[in-house]
């Protein structure tokens, strides 16, 4: 209708009715045709019981609706083409030009303000907010037509023309955004719908591997666990084979039993309630249980049990997995009974090593304690002017046994505190230059009684002064340089000592910053009876003697056994190296630390017949009579004062009725120790200054400790060294003892020694180029060698012979030499 109208206007067709009135009415009918429609669309879809009967019939209505309006229209527009007589439509210079136009004006108003409302209310989208938009165009149109309007293409007639354009165009815009929001929207959905379907099949892949693990998983449960599931209230209702195999029972005797059927009665009923509590909560059980198998046999199990749970999280069966932990059980059983036995070993051996500790702590005390008489009164005797040398070299042959013996001793007691790790080092800085002369001097002894040389030489230049613990490494010493003199018949002996690296000394000078570290070597070397490859790793085993049986009887076969052992503590390695009947060599390297406050070396001396100054007051206190007798026998004849007490109570009532300068104490005694009068003495405003030496025949690091803790200032081990003896008092009470005199010689040239003038009786020239080569070589041993012999041919060479000899024991070569060189020029 609105086409036939536009054609019209635009006077394309010819029509029978004049245009002045077909044009404004069929405009009029196309208006309200246009009205209508939207308004009984909009309202029919407006009602929702419609819409839902009609869902799936509303594309035919539409199209029925459609072809019934568009043959009305045709009619109507056929009607007015052919009719001549239409009615008068407009009144030009009338308040309403065009009154047919106010219909159509008034069902735009509705529809603007009632109907499209509502309806984009229900269907809420852009087309049906653009038909209330549409509206005002419309309303605008007819309000120009109705109002405006007084003839055929004026003004208002060309605006209402665009402007029902303008509302025709709001709709279709809306309708088309609409389209487009729903194929974007039905892409998004299809985009996502696909995205969906590609989770989707991607969880049904997992879900189908999660199915196939669940099922492996399943397998391996069931072939390698004991599987059994009872209902709520613990009855069986299935089991596996494993469970059928283990219990002896088939599958039809277990299920609708319970667990009762399989109950060893070990576990106790309060077992069993914590396990139902625990389960009956929803929780997992674990632990191991002890069962009985129809044959009566036992077996243990490792068992988890697992509840499935309800909706209301409440148990509806158990699944018990089990483990056969029998042989792990048993081993666990067999472990404690070993535990339990070693335990009982273990104390059985703590009383025997306590046992032992104790025998040889008394044995060593028992044994050491007539020692000190025997070798204290050898000393004694040595000293006497009035016997025979043939006595004197008896005596010398009992102090020599006794010796032995004590060392035999001593190596017993070592091992004892080597094996029950109680052994420690006692580093100090001593003489190095001395330490080196005394194991030359007693392996010189040892020797004269041989036909066999013995030799030492230093290798390098040697550090004056050492940190090390100078007893054990003696020890080890004179154990490996005694073996080799032992074993060895013809032929020689060969000590050397070798420096392999030292750290410089910075701007040759020690600083108290900088530790200055020396690795020495120390080699005996023989040409005894050598040692086979299966000898040699047995001579590190204690008790155990290689070798001639006649030299075994000579020792214990400790030695070897604790020197490798102190080796070791020293953190080094005893090498050896032999051939059956060719020799054999010792050797060790040590790394010490360099001092300069090493004590002076002790040089021979000629005897101590006394001292300078009053005689000091010396208390003895010691429950055994011989042994006060060894310490005043030694010290009475040197002018001392002596006083004896036989226990500690009577050593407190002596010192305090007559105040000694030195007390010297045995430890152990009856009614009062002397840890404990010690302490008193401490104690006491008159006597706590005084020196107390303990002594003691206990070999045991403890006493001495104990000593120093009550108050000590030393300890003198038994039996007594009088050399030892005679240092202490030295040290403590000042002295400054008196020698015997030397022999007087000849005089024949004045030199200049330690500060005094005397006359030097030298030998001939070629002696003396003699004594200068043996010092240029560093043979020591026979430099010495030399000189005794010299001083025994021309007694008025001692003078000299002495400087030479103090000067060799400090290995001082290159003085030797310029002290020689003098004299031959």
């Amino acid at each position: 209708m609105d086409t036939f109208n536009t054609v019209a206007a635009e006077h394309l067709i010819d029509a029978v009715a004049d245009n002045r009135n077909l044009i404004p009415f069929t405009w009029t009918l196309c208006r309200l045709f246009n009205a209508l429609i939207l308004i009984l669309g909009t309202s029919l879809f407006s009602r929702r019981s419609w819409v839902e009967k009609n869902q799936t019939s509303s594309l035919g209505f539409v199209i029925i609706v459609s072809l019934g309006f568009g043959l009305i229209a045709y009619g109507i527009i056929h009607i007015c083409a052919t009719s001549e007589l239409l009615p008068e439509t407009t009144f030009p210079n009338s308040m309403i030009p065009r009154p047919w136009d106010i219909l159509p004006l008034l069902l735009f108003i509705a529809a603007g303000i009632f109907i499209y409302p509502s309806f984009h209310q229900r269907y809420p989208s852009l087309f049906s907010y653009s038909l209330i938009v549409s509206t005002i165009p419309d309303t605008v149109a007819q309000l120009h037509m109705a109002f405006g309007s007084q003839a055929l293409f004026d003004s208002h007639f060309q605006i209402a023309h665009f402007l029902k354009i303008i509302a025709y165009l709001i709709p279709l815009v809306g309708l088309i955004l609409d389209y487009r929001r729903t194929y974007l929207t039905i892409n998004q959905v299809n985009k996502r719908l696909i995205e969906e379907i590609d989770k989707k099949q991607k969880i049904e892949v997992t879900l189908q591997k999660i199915i196939k693990e669940l099922s492996d998983f399943k397998y391996a449960l069931y072939q390698g666990s004991i599987l059994a599931i009872t209902d709520q209230k613990g009855v069986i209702t299935d089991v596996n084979d494993r469970f059928c195999h283990i219990s002896k029972y088939s599958r039809e005797e277990l299920i609708g039993q319970s667990h009762l059927l399989i109950n060893s009665n070990y576990h106790p009923k309060e077992f069993f309630r914590n396990l139902w509590s625990i389960i009956a909560s929803g929780q997992v059980w674990q632990g191991e249980i002890k069962n009985q198998a129809k044959d009566g046999t036992y077996y243990w199990v490792d068992t988890t049990i697992v509840p499935f749970l309800d909706d209301r999280d409440k148990p509806y069966q158990y699944l018990a997995i089990r483990t056969d932990i029998s042989d792990r059980k048993q081993a666990e059983e067999d472990l404690k009974q070993a535990k339990e036995a070693a335990v009982r070993a273990a104390a059985q051996s703590a009383v025997a090593n306590r046992a032992k500790s104790e025998f040889l702590a008394n044995m060593s005390h028992e044994l050491r304690t007539p020692l000190n008489g025997i070798l204290g009164y050898t000393q004694i005797l040595k000293r006497s002017k009035t016997l025979s040398d043939q006595s004197l070299k008896g005596i010398d042959i009992i102090h020599q046994c006794g010796d032995h013996l004590l060392t035999l001793i001593n190596d017993i007691l070592d091992l004892s505190k080597i094996e029950a790790g109680k052994m420690e080092l006692y580093r100090t800085d001593f003489n190095f230059s001395s330490f080196l002369q005394n194991l030359i001097d007693i392996c010189e002894i040892r020797v004269q009684n041989k036909d066999i040389l013995f030799t030492y030489q230093p290798l390098s230049e040697l550090t004056t002064g050492i940190h090390a613990d100078e007893k054990r490494l003696r020890q080890v010493l004179i154990n490996l340089l005694g073996n080799g003199i032992k074993f060895t018949d013809t032929g020689d002996v060969k000590f050397t000592v070798s420096v392999l690296k030292s750290r410089e000394k910075e701007n040759g000078q020690i600083t108290n910053s900088q530790e200055l570290l020396t690795t020495i070597r120390f080699k005996i070397e023989d040409t005894g009876i050598g040692m086979s490859a299966e000898q040699i790793e047995r001579i590190f085993l204690p008790f155990e003697q290689v070798g001639n049986p006649l030299n075994k009887a000579q020792g214990t076969g400790l030695g070897l056994a604790i020197t490798q052992k102190l080796v070791q503590m020293m953190g080094s390695k005893l090498e050896v190296s032999s051939q059956l009947g060719i020799g054999t060599v010792f050797w060790f390297d040590l790394q010490l630390k360099e001092t300069t406050a090493a004590s002076k070396p002790m040089t021979p001396q000629r005897g101590i017949i006394g001292f300078k100054g009053q005689p000091p007051t010396i208390l003895v206190v010691d429950d055994k009579q011989e042994n006060r007798w060894v310490i005043v026998n030694l010290l009475a004849p040197l002018g001392f004062e002596l006083v004896e007490a036989s226990n500690g109570q009577e050593g407190l009532e002596e010192a305090t009725a007559f105040p000694p300068d030195l007390i010297i104490t045995d430890l152990l005694m009856p009614q009062m120790d002397g840890f404990e009068m010690i302490r008193q003495l401490r104690q006491s405003p008159q006597l706590h200054s005084k020196v107390v030496i303990a002594s003691s025949a206990s070999v045991f690091d403890t006493d001495k400790e104990k000593s120093s803790e009550a108050g000590a200032d030393d300890f003198l081990p038994k039996p007594v060294e009088a050399e030892k003896l005679l240092e202490m008092l030295q040290v403590h009470l000042k002295l400054e003892w008196i020698y015997q005199a030397r022999q007087e010689g000849g005089s024949r040239k004045k030199k200049n020694i330690s500060s005094q003038t005397i006359e030097i009786v030298t030998p001939p020239v070629e002696k003396l180029s003699q004594l200068y080569d043996l010092a240029r070589a560093g043979l020591i041993n026979d430099l010495l060698k030399q000189i005794d012999n010299l001083e025994k041919s021309d007694p008025n060479t001692s003078d000299f012979v002495q400087h030479i000899r103090e000067l060799a024991q400090n290995f001082q070569f290159k003085k030797i030499r310029n002290f020689i060189k003098d004299y031959i020029q």
